[in-house]
């Protein structure tokens, strides 16, 4: 995981809402982040690939 200044920056396509939601509550529950910058789009299964990056 990437973090600047203790901000990650969560990016890339998932197929739930749900998954876009557990993604943020994960990087914030990790001890030292202060933020998240969260550019996750989602996408209708079947439309796009379910796939996440973690980075700066």
């Amino acid at each position: 995981m990437a973090v600047v200044d203790r901000v990650v920056t969560l990016s890339g396509v998932v197929s739930t809402y749900a998954e876009k939601l557990a993604a943020e509550r994960c990087a914030l529950s990790v001890k030292g982040v202060r933020g998240v910058v969260e550019n996750i789009e989602v996408r209708a299964v079947g439309v796009g690939v379910s796939r996440m990056m973690i980075s700066p």
